[in-house]
């Protein structure tokens, strides 16, 4: 599991992101203010939803199950 943080070019807020182990992603809807903001948050959702809930099928297909 990797927790990426990036702002993009001309842009003031950050952005979050969760990729796991077979390259899929979530991608945080919001933004964040700062680089600890989003890591905040990113420890609070694995916290919450457990980090099994960010894994998503190993052949990359979702049937629509997966969030």
């Amino acid at each position: 599991m990797q927790v990426e943080i990036y702002r993009l070019v001309g842009e003031s807020q950050w952005t979050l992101e969760v990729v796991d182990e077979y390259n899929n992603s979530t991608v945080w809807d919001d933004t964040f203010a700062s680089e600890s903001a989003a890591l905040t948050e990113a420890k609070k959702a694995i916290l919450q939803e457990t980090i099994s809930s960010f894994v998503g099928p190993e052949d990359g297909k979702s049937d629509g199950e997966w969030r």
